[in-house]
């Protein structure tokens, strides 16, 4: 398997994210997209994953990063669960984005 690369809506590599950005898209590539992964958002705080369905385009992923992790100057953590044509499930690759840290904007709120 490739290394894991993310890119922003206009192909740049990504190395970060930051704090208080609402919804950015990440191009995803280097992991499989057959069968299709579910993305599964989180941080070192969170209690539960936040899942969702990445769009597949040029055998890249797409999906949006969860504004709610973005509240937080906490790395965001990514894993890749696939679930298999004998029903079998895994996660089989995990990525980490830091995340630089923002003053909040005037009228936002956690």
């Amino acid at each position: 398997m490739s290394r894991i690369i993310c890119y922003d809506s206009d192909g740049n590599k990504l190395n970060n994210l930051v704090q208080w950005d609402k919804n950015p898209l990440l191009l995803i590539s280097g992991v499989p997209v057959e069968p299709a992964p579910e993305c599964h958002f989180y941080n070192k705080y969170s209690k539960v994953s936040i899942p969702l369905t990445p769009e597949i385009s040029n055998g890249r992923l797409m999906v949006r990063v969860p504004t709610e992790l973005l509240q937080y100057d906490l790395p965001i953590s990514i894993s890749f669960y696939y679930t298999y044509q004998d029903e079998s499930s895994s996660t089989e690759y995990t990525i980490t984005i830091p995340v630089y840290p923002k003053p909040m904007p005037d009228g936002a709120s956690r």
